[in-house]
């Protein structure tokens, strides 16, 4: 693709929304953050829609300007660029036959391509990687880009233990730390913010982690009333799938909660050879290999649960 006609094209237009998937993660928020940098320092009026702008993750608000995310879309936009997004109905966003010119830039295997011009790559750990390569093809990156795409990589890799981590992604890497990125203090920033609630979450998980198959598969959850009881929140979660899997035995993790009254959305995560992704888009939903989710359609944890353990039982035999 030629990313000099699509810089082209954005460089036309005046008002551009910046729209990331609801529930956002690292990978969500930085590469928001870095497009919104490299937009604002082009003289481009640039506006970050979240409908989860109210909940941003604590532990990603060092980032500069995070408080600016938005829950409402702004009207009479030129284009829209979605980021880390496998498909608009994930971000709230309005999506209807009358809209604006669509970016989507992404690293997710199930994106729908619903773009006007669409740059994904799914053989990339972090749809920052991808951005990164974009914003370089139109000039280098600076310091506020540089430690956004950081951020997008560190929590989107799993610091670095991701199975697509590769010599390019840390080639990448030393640019963003020659532009100025602190790797120990993004890293301390990510991981040393956590607030009480989020750790008694955690406990709670983990006091109803159950092994099955063989101490190979493992499953935990939490309730509307966990949340309600401990003061914690949905966007609290992110990590907390991957737990079980630190588990010398465990090769498949299933994670479910309680998003709404008898509402329930299940994480999936697994190790190599035992792929997940497809179990999730089979029961509608979606995301990578080895970490991937779906609403249930069941209105009851037993049957949600039951549900999950039969399938990656199956995968695991």
């Amino acid at each position: 693709m030629d990313y000099a006609q699509v810089w082209e094209r954005i460089l036309s237009f005046k008002k551009i929304v910046i729209i990331t998937h609801q529930k956002p993660d690292g990978d969500a928020i930085g590469s928001a953050l870095a497009m919104h940098h490299r937009l604002t320092r082009l003289g481009k009026k640039s506006y970050l829609f979240n409908l989860d702008a109210s909940r941003i993750p604590l532990e990603l608000r060092f980032l500069r300007e995070s408080q600016n995310f938005s829950d409402k879309v702004p009207a009479n936009a030129d284009a829209w660029i979605f980021l880390d997004c496998a498909n608009p109905a994930r971000t709230g966003a309005p999506w209807e036959e009358e809209r604006p010119w669509v970016l989507n830039i992404d690293h997710h295997e199930s994106n729908s391509r619903f773009g006007d011009v669409n740059i994904v790559d799914s053989s990339k750990v972090a749809t920052g990687v991808v951005l990164a390569s974009f914003l370089k093809a139109q000039d280098r990156l600076n310091k506020p880009e540089s430690e956004a795409i950081y951020a997008a990589i560190l929590t989107d890799s799993n610091f670095f233990k991701n199975d697509r981590i590769d010599a390019e992604l840390f080639r990448l890497c030393g640019d963003l730390m020659e532009s100025g990125v602190e790797p120990a203090k993004i890293n301390d920033s990510l991981t040393r913010s956590e607030p009480l609630a989020k750790i008694r979450l955690l406990e709670r998980i983990l006091s109803r982690l159950t092994l099955h198959h063989d101490a190979r598969l493992a499953s935990s959850y939490l309730l509307e009333e966990d949340f309600q009881s401990l003061g914690g929140g949905v966007h609290m979660l992110e990590g907390m799938a991957d737990y079980p899997l630190s588990l010398s035995t465990v090769r498949m993790g299933i994670f479910t909660y309680e998003i709404a009254p008898k509402r329930f959305k299940v994480s999936l995560r697994s190790q190599a050879p035992h792929p997940c992704n497809d179990i999730a888009a089979k029961l509608g939903g979606g995301g990578h290999p080895y970490a991937a989710g779906y609403i249930s359609s069941h209105s009851t944890l037993e049957k949600t649960l039951q549900e999950a353990l039969d399938l990656c039982k199956e995968r695991l035999s």
